[in-house]
């Protein structure tokens, strides 16, 4: 039994040794070749110095980017609508409430951000003077999400 059991140790020890045998695919390792044609060069934009995923990092965004891509505040709104972002706009107690779909949460926190900025900017809901606020509303949890003040968007 005591032999048995050092040959068993002694046979994992040689076949899972690298310096023993040449390299060969393990059950949980990539196959050979896995990595052959895969590009992990660093991409940098124009100035050769930045790189390509930190391409927005210093600039400033402003709604006024996206309304001016799509002519006006109405076509940016229908944009929203089509897209499943935003599906309805109602008030409650004289509070404005802006209804998202499901695919307001497909967007990424910046994204989602600005959308929410840009409808503000669309009907100057907030200003530096009032303290006019709006809810984000969730329509398929039938529950206020967030609210947008002059200070910004807070999610619950």
């Amino acid at each position: 039994m005591l032999k048995k059991a050092l040959l068993t140790t002694v046979a994992v020890v040689c076949i899972s040794s690298p310096a023993l045998a040449a390299s060969k695919p393990w059950v949980f390792s990539w196959w050979p070749g896995h990595f052959t044609n895969l590009d992990f060069t660093q991409r940098y934009l124009n100035n050769g110095v930045d790189a390509h995923e930190n391409q927005w990092d210093h600039e400033k965004w402003n709604p006024d980017v996206w309304i001016q891509q799509k002519k006006d505040g109405a076509n940016l709104m229908d944009g929203f609508y089509a897209a499943g972002i935003i599906v309805d706009q109602t008030f409650k107690n004289d509070i404005p409430y802006l209804h998202v779909g499901e695919n307001f949460y497909k967007l990424g926190g910046y994204d989602q951000r600005r959308v929410i900025q840009s409808v503000d900017e669309i009907y100057s809901i907030t200003n530096l003077e009032s303290d006019d606020i709006f809810y984000i509303y969730d329509d398929r949890k039938h529950k206020i999400i967030g609210l947008y003040t002059k200070h910004g968007l807070q999610f619950h």
